[in-house]
C-alpha cells in the first residue's frame, strides 16, 4: 500500500495556488527522492484487478486516446489496456531553462511502459515539461536548438513517435517566442523523423492568450487540452475539477466552453484532444449545499482511492449526482462538512459522448494508473470510442450550456445519435429557446445533414415542447450561434423503438420447368431496421435421395446420409450414421474433418449447422474453421474458427495466421451437454466482421482489420468431446435477383430430374436484419431438364416400312415412341415433304401422343419420293431434333401391262460389288435412283440373268426401277 500512502502525502502537500496538477505532482514526487525504478515494485504490490480487461480485439479505435504515464506510475502499465490506447506520453523530460538540456528524463531510455507501448503498436511520445524560467529559456536561441536536437535524438533512440510539449505558466510576453519555437520544433522533427508527431498542451483557460492557434495549427499535430483544474485545491468553492457544464452562479468555465473556445480559435477539430482527470478534489466546506464555499485547501483523490473507499466516506449513502455538471459528489460530516467530486463511470461516459458530439479528435488521460485495479474507465472507452460502441436506447440531450445555463457564442457543430437495435427514434423536446433570426438548430431525419429536415427545422426562437418520430435509427443535429446573444437553448430526450420483428424472405416462383440457366428473384422484407444481408443456397440431387451442393460455387449442403468423398478424414473417428455426422473419440484434442469449398471476397458467407456435444471430459468444445487455405495443417493454415464450449459456457472466435491461432473473443453463452443447438456463423470479407449465433441469438462478434479474402475449404473441429452434427448448410450473400446455372459439372445444378415428380434442384433463402434477427428459411423445388427426348427409334411411311405406294391422294406414317425419363414426352409433331425434312406437302401437325397418322385428300405426283418427318416435345417444353423416313416412291397404276406377267428377281440383296437381275421373256431396262431421287445407273437387261457392277455406288439405300415399255416396278436395293 506504499504508493497510496505516498499519493496521500502528496495530496496534503498540494496547496500552491495556480499550479497545474502536472506541476504539483511532478514537484512532489521529485521531492521524495525515490528512484523511478523503485515504483515498479511498489505499485505491483498493489495489483488486485477488479473487473475484466476489455477485449477490444474485435473492435477498431475511432478516436485518439492519449495517456500520460508519469514515472511514479511505473509498474502499473501491466494493467493498461493497450488495445484501447493510441498514444502514450512518458512524463517527463524536465527542461533546464538555462541550457535546454534535461534536468532529468526519469528513465526514458529503459522504461518498461515505453517498451510495452511500442510492443503493442501504441504511439509513444516524450512529454517535455517547463513550468518556469520561460523568459530565460527563450532569451537564447541556442537553448531552443539544444532542446530540439536532444528531443530528436531521444525519440530516434527509442524508436518512438514524437514529443508532447507541456510548457505551463508562459507569460503573454513570450507568446511569439513560444510560437516560433513550436514551429521550428515541428519543422525539424518532421524532417528528421518522417511521420513523427508533435503535440502541445493547451490550458483549460488561456488567461494570457499564449496560444496563437492560427499560426500553430498548420504545424502542430495534436493539441491536448488540460481539461481539469476548473476547481482545484485552492478554490473558494467546491466543485468538479472537470465540469462538463456549469452550475448555480459559480465559476462559469467548463469543458464545453473550453472546447468551443479553441474550436472558435481555429484548432482543426480532429487535432483537438480533451484531457480528462482520473482524479478529483475533496474540501472541507461550510455546508452540505452545492455549491458551497471551502474552509480549507483541497486534497486530490484518485479514482482508485474513491473506489477503494477505505474510509467508508464514499459510499452510496453519501453520494449525490450533480446533474448540472454531470459529476458525482460525496458529502459527509466527520465533525466538519466535507465534499469530494469525482467522475463516476457514467460521468466519464457522458464526457466521451460529448467528445463524439463535438467530433473532436479524442481524449487524453491524466494520469494513467490513477484507476489502478479498476476497469470502469477502460470499459467506457471501449463503449464510446470503438466500433463496438454501445449506443443507448434512451438519453437526454442538451445544448452546450448544459441543463441550466445558456449556450455559447460562435458555436457550430454537428453530431448524430443512433441506438442499437432500434427501428426508429422518438425525439421529445422539453424546451427550445434560441435567439431568433441569428442562432439555429437543425434536425435531420437520418445519419447526416443530407437527410431531410424534420418538420419545423431549422428552429430559431421559442417553441413549446413537441415530439417527433424518425423513419430510421439515426437523427442528426446541427447548431450554429453568432457572437452575441445567448439564450437557454434546448433540452430533448430520445427513446428508441426496438426492432423485435424478424425479417421475412420468399422465393418468387420460377417456371414449372427450367431448361437452361435461369434467373430467380427473392423478396426480402423487414418492418424494423432493414435487411442487413440476404443469403441463398442452391442444392441438387442425382435422384439417389440425397441432396448436396456444388462446393466449387461456394455452396454446401449435407444431411450426412453417408460420409461422401467430398470429405477428407485428416484425423480418424469421424463417420456418418443414421443421418448424423459423428465424432466419438473424446480424447482427440483437435479433430479435423474437412471439405473443399470455394470462398471469395465477392460474397459474405453463412455457415449453419446443428450440433450436440456429449462425453465425460470437462473441456468439451466443437466448431468450424472457415476461409481455410490449408486444411491439412493443425490450425488449417490461414483461417478463422469458432468454438462453442459447453463446460465453460463460452463462444470463442479465433483468427489463424500462418497456422498460429489467436483468441479474439471469449463471450458467455448458455450451453449444455446432450442438447442440440443451431449454430450460425456470418463472415463478411469486405468488412472483416464475424458474428456467431446460437439458436439465432448473437453471442459473439469480432472484426478483423485485415480480413482474409479467400479460402479453399472448411473444417469441422472438436476437442475433448463426442459430437453429433447434422444439417450443414453454407450459403453465400446475394442480390434480389440471381442467375442459377445448370447443365454441367461446374454449374450450380449438375443433374436433371430423374422423373417428372422428382425435382433435381432446390433453392434456399434466408436473411438477417440490422438488429441481428434472422428470418425463417424459405425453399423452393425446381424441375430441371435440359435435354431433348429421344432418339426416335424409327420413322416409317405407312404402318410398316414400304418403298413404294400407289395411291396419289393419301400418305401414312408411323414411328416408335421417344424416350424422356426427365420430363416425359408430351406430344409428337409430323410433316410430309418431297425432300427429306421438308414440310411442303403436309405442314407440321400436332399428333398428341399418337405414333401414327394418315393424311388424305392429297394430290401427289407419280414418280415422286415423299418423306415423313417427326419430332417430339417433352414436359419441359424442349423440342427434339427432326427424324425423317427413308422415303416412299409414288407409282401410278396407269399404263401398266399385265403386271402379273411382269416379274424379275434380284440377288444378292444387300449386295457389295455385283448384283444379278433375272428376268422373263420381256425386253427390259433398268434405272437405279438414290434416296434423293437422282439417277445413278441405267441400262438394258438380257433375257435370263444380267450381272451389274455396283462397286462404285456409295453404301446405303437405293431404288431399283425395272421398266417394260411404259410400265415399271420398284424394289429397294441396299448397297453394303
Amino acid at each position: 500500500m506504499r504508493a497510496l500512502t505516498l499519493l496521500s502525502g502528496l495530496i496534503l502537500a498540494m496547496t500552491s495556488y495556480g499550479q497545474s496538477i502536472h506541476q504539483e505532482q511532478l514537484e512532489y514526487y521529485n521531492g521524495l527522492g525515490i528512484d523511478e525504478d523503485a515504483y515498479t515494485a511498489i505499485n505491483r504490490a498493489e495489483s488486485n484487478l477488479v473487473g475484466t480487461k476489455s477485449n477490444r480485439s474485435n473492435c477498431s479505435m475511432e478516436r485518439i486516446v492519449f495517456g500520460w504515464h508519469p514515472y511514479w506510475s511505473n509498474g502499473k502499465e501491466d494493467q493498461y489496456q493497450w488495445d484501447l490506447m493510441t498514444d502514450l506520453s512518458f512524463f517527463s523530460y524536465e527542461v533546464d531553462a538555462n541550457t535546454g538540456n534535461a534536468n532529468s528524463t526519469h528513465g526514458w531510455a529503459t522504461n518498461d511502459a515505453v517498451d510495452s507501448a511500442l510492443a503493442n503498436g501504441v504511439r509513444v511520445n516524450l512529454c517535455v515539461t517547463l513550468f518556469s524560467g520561460h523568459t530565460t529559456f527563450f532569451s537564447d536561441p541556442n537553448n531552443s536548438q539544444t532542446l530540439i536536437t536532444n528531443l530528436i535524438n531521444l525519440v530516434q533512440s527509442r524508436g518512438a513517435h514524437g514529443v508532447n510539449i507541456d510548457f505551463e505558466g508562459i507569460p503573454s510576453s513570450q507568446t511569439a517566442n513560444f510560437t516560433n519555437f513550436m514551429i521550428d520544433l515541428c519543422t525539424q522533427m518532421h524532417t528528421a523523423i518522417p511521420g513523427s508527431q508533435v503535440s502541445t498542451v493547451l490550458y483549460a483557460v488561456d488567461w494570457n492568450n499564449v496560444f496563437d492557434i492560427a499560426a500553430l495549427d498548420p504545424h502542430v499535430d495534436l493539441f491536448t487540452i488540460m481539461g481539469y483544474g476548473y476547481y482545484y485545491n485552492g478554490s473558494g468553492n467546491a466543485g468538479p475539477t472537470d465540469p462538463l457544464y456549469h452550475f448555480g452562479n459559480s465559476y462559469n468555465y467548463t469543458l464545453s466552453k473550453t472546447v468551443t473556445y479553441y474550436l472558435d480559435q481555429g484548432v482543426t477539430p480532429s487535432k483537438l484532444i480533451l484531457g480528462l482527470p482520473y482524479y478529483g478534489y475533496e474540501w472541507n466546506t461550510s455546508s452540505a449545499n452545492m455549491p458551497s464555499s471551502t474552509t480549507a485547501s483541497g486534497s486530490a483523490k484518485t479514482y482508485q482511492q474513491i473506489r477503494n473507499n477505505t474510509s467508508g466516506n464514499y459510499s452510496t449513502a453519501n453520494e449525490t449526482w450533480v446533474y448540472e455538471t454531470i459529476s458525482t459528489n460525496y458529502t459527509y460530516n466527520d465533525g466538519n462538512w466535507n465534499q469530494a467530486f469525482i467522475d463516476s463511470k457514467y460521468d466519464m461516459a457522458e464526457r466521451l459522448e460529448f467528445i463524439n458530439h463535438r467530433d473532436i479528435g479524442g481524449m487524453a488521460i491524466w494520469a494513467l494508473g490513477y484507476d489502478y485495479n479498476y476497469t470502469d474507465y477502460w470499459d467506457v472507452i471501449r463503449d464510446n470510442f470503438t466500433t463496438c460502441a454501445v449506443h443507448p436506447c434512451v438519453d437526454t440531450l442538451y445544448d452546450m450550456g448544459g441543463p441550466v445555463k445558456d449556450y455559447y457564442d460562435d458555436e457550430d457543430y454537428t453530431y448524430t445519435i443512433t441506438a442499437d437495435n432500434a427501428a426508429n427514434l422518438e425525439l421529445v423536446f422539453d424546451t427550445i429557446d434560441i435567439e431568433v433570426g441569428y442562432d439555429y438548430l437543425y434536425v435531420y431525419d437520418g445519419s447526416d445533414v443530407t437527410a431531410p429536415q424534420i418538420p419545423g427545422s431549422p428552429f430559431s426562437g421559442q417553441y413549446s415542447g413537441f415530439s417527433w418520430t424518425s423513419t430510421g435509427n439515426a437523427i442528426t443535429f446541427r447548431f450554429t450561434s453568432d457572437g452575441a446573444t445567448n439564450n437557454s437553448g434546448w433540452k430533448a430526450v430520445y427513446y428508441c423503438n426496438q426492432d423485435s420483428d424478424p425479417p421475412t424472405t420468399a422465393i418468387n416462383p420460377t417456371n414449372n420447368w427450367e431448361t437452361q440457366d435461369f434467373s430467380v428473384s427473392f423478396n426480402d422484407q423487414d418492418n424494423g431496421m432493414g435487411v442487413h444481408t440476404p443469403f441463398y443456397l442452391v442444392a441438387d440431387t442425382d435422384g439417389s435421395g440425397s441432396w448436396y451442393a456444388n462446393d466449387n460455387n461456394g455452396f454446401k449442403l449435407d444431411e450426412f446420409d453417408q460420409l461422401t468423398s467430398d470429405w477428407t478424414l485428416q484425423t480418424t473417428q469421424w463417420n456418418a450414421s443414421g443421418g448424423l455426422l459423428e465424432h466419438l473419440d473424446e480424447n482427440e484434442s483437435n479433430s479435423n474433418l474437412w471439405s473443399d469449398l470455394t470462398q471469395d471476397n465477392a460474397h459474405a458467407y453463412l455457415y449453419e449447422w446443428d450440433a450436440m456435444m456429449t462425453g465425460n471430459l470437462t473441456n468439451r468444445r466443437s466448431g468450424m474453421h472457415f476461409f481455410c487455405d490449408d486444411p491439412t495443417l493443425s490450425n488449417r493454415g490461414n483461417s478463422y474458427f469458432v468454438y462453442y464450449r459447453v463446460d465453460s459456457d463460452k463462444c470463442q472466435i479465433y483468427s489463424v495466421d500462418n497456422n498460429v491461432y489467436t483468441l479474439e473473443t471469449d463471450d458467455p453463452v448458455d450451453l449444455d451437454p446432450g442438447l442440440w443447438y443451431n449454430y450460425k456463423v456470418h463472415y463478411d470479407p469486405s468488412t472483416g466482421e464475424i458474428k456467431a449465433y446460437v439458436d439465432d441469438v448473437l453471442v459473439s462478434s469480432w472484426t478483423d482489420a485485415t480480413p482474409l479474402q479467400s479460402g479453399n475449404s472448411v473444417s469441422f473441429r472438436t476437442g475433448g468431446c463426442q459430437a453429433a452434427i447434422d444439417n450443414l448448410k453454407i450459403y453465400k450473400s446475394r442480390t434480389a435477383n440471381e442467375t442459377i446455372t445448370i447443365g454441367s459439372a461446374t454449374s450450380d445444378v449438375r443433374y436433371q430430374n430423374m422423373n417428372p415428380s422428382s425435382p433435381s434442384c432446390e433453392i434456399y433463402s434466408i436473411c438477417v436484419d440490422s438488429a441481428n434477427l434472422w428470418s425463417s428459411p424459405a425453399n423452393q423445388l425446381v424441375n430441371i431438364d435440359w435435354t431433348e427426348a429421344g432418339p426416335l427409334s424409327v420413322v416409317d411411311e405407312f404402318v410398316v416400312d414400304a418403298d413404294t405406294f400407289y395411291t396419289s391422294t393419301e400418305i401414312s406414317g408411323s414411328w416408335g415412341a421417344y424416350q424422356d425419363t426427365n420430363s416425359l414426352t408430351t406430344e409428337y409433331w409430323y410433316c410430309v415433304g418431297d425432300t427429306p425434312g421438308d414440310s411442303n406437302i403436309v405442314a407440321w401437325t400436332n399428333n398428341g401422343l399418337t405414333t401414327l397418322f394418315t393424311e388424305t385428300g392429297l394430290s401427289l405426283i407419280n414418280g415422286t419420293t415423299y418423306y415423313v418427318s417427326v419430332r417430339s416435345v417433352n414436359g419441359a417444353g424442349i423440342v427434339s431434333s427432326n427424324y425423317t423416313s427413308d422415303g416412299n416412291l409414288l407409282l401410278s397404276p396407269t399404263g401398266l401391262e399385265d403386271m402379273e406377267d411382269f416379274a424379275f428377281t434380284i440377288y444378292p440383296n444387300p449386295a457389295s460389288n455385283h448384283l444379278v437381275l433375272k428376268t422373263g421373256g420381256h425386253a427390259l431396262r433398268y434405272v437405279i435412283l438414290d434416296m434423293m431421287g437422282r439417277q445413278v445407273m441405267q441400262g438394258n437387261l438380257n433375257t435370263g440373268e444380267t450381272s451389274l457392277d455396283i462397286s462404285q455406288l456409295a453404301s446405303g439405300k437405293y431404288h431399283l426401277q425395272v421398266w417394260s415399255g411404259s410400265a415399271f416396278k420398284v424394289e429397294q436395293l441396299i448397297k453394303r
